[in-house]
């Protein structure tokens, strides 16, 4: 028996690295997970190794820094699995650069994945899971938001949502 047992969690940024290895844990504790990554060859791979294991899994390719694209992974996850139980935002861009260095593609790019997917995630999130009165959100940060050469793009963006989760956790 696990501690995730007949939950249903979504996981964004679930095709490579930390957002693997969340989705496998959570699938590994019970849950059935929605595998959220843009590439869908790596999503694909990280739902082929839960099943591996007896575990269950979809894959999805929704584009979380859209408003449409976050709306659609929750609802994804209403309509395969019945509810949706967590939410761990986890997808995020990083890259090291001096200041004077930026361009403005970049810079978008990183807050509109870091900061606004979290953002509209969390806010469809929240929307299902109040009505069905109960459900977590996981918003990954990191503390280069204190500041660390090279990372103030970065660093930015995970202390806007680290100030987001502070706030939500207080309203809900």
């Amino acid at each position: 028996m696990g501690a995730l047992d007949g939950k249903a969690v979504v996981i964004t940024g679930a095709g490579r690295g930390l957002g693997s290895a969340y989705a496998r844990l959570a699938a590994r504790e019970g849950a059935r997970v929605v595998v959220n990554d843009i590439d869908a060859d790596t999503a694909a791979e990280v739902v082929a190794a839960i099943a591996g294991f007896g575990g269950e899994a979809a894959a999805d390719t929704s584009d979380i820094s859209t408003w449409d694209g976050a709306a659609a992974l929750m609802q994804g996850c209403v309509s395969r699995f019945g509810r949706l139980d967590g939410l761990v935002s986890n997808a995020g861009l990083f890259y090291l650069s001096r200041p004077e260095d930026e361009v403005a593609e970049r810079v978008r790019a990183i807050v509109d994945v870091n900061v606004l997917g979290p953002i509209h995630c969390g806010i469809h999130a929240l929307r299902i899971m109040r009505t069905q009165g109960s459900g977590s959100i996981v918003n990954v940060t990191s503390g280069a938001h204190a500041g660390i050469s090279d990372m103030a793009m970065y660093g930015a963006t995970k202390g806007a949502v680290a100030s987001l989760t502070y706030g939500w956790a207080v309203d809900v």
